[in-house]
């Protein structure tokens, strides 16, 4: 047998990148309102305090400490990890707007 020096099967062509689009505030500010609660959860999150996807899906209620949000773990496709990517825990102001949309009866400081 003898090896084939081209392959029969034509590569397939690479499109062009398009360029990164970055929405006018006002823009922004109205994909907010209109969004439902849990993507307006994690649309404030990534665009104001600026966390990854991975760290918006690891958080859960115990994760408010008072005015506080601590960010100590992530998603991978293991699951729920403890630690980041930068290997640094975080204590982050809770964004304005935010408890307004959280369910307060899952709010461990608001039970006593």
């Amino acid at each position: 047998m003898r090896n084939v020096g081209v392959s029969p099967i034509p590569k397939l062509k690479r499109k062009g990148e398009k360029p990164i689009f970055i929405p006018a505030f006002e823009n922004v500010d109205r994909m907010i309102e209109e969004a439902p609660v849990r993507e307006k959860i994690a649309f404030i999150l990534a665009s104001v305090i600026g966390l990854r996807i991975s760290e918006i899906l690891a958080l859960d209620y115990s994760d408010i400490q008072g005015e506080y949000l601590n960010i100590s773990k992530h998603v991978t496709r293991n699951g729920v990890i403890e630690g980041l990517k930068a290997d640094v825990q975080r204590l982050l102001p809770m964004p304005k707007g935010l408890l307004s949309l959280l369910d307060k009866t899952s709010l461990g400081y608001m039970n006593h």
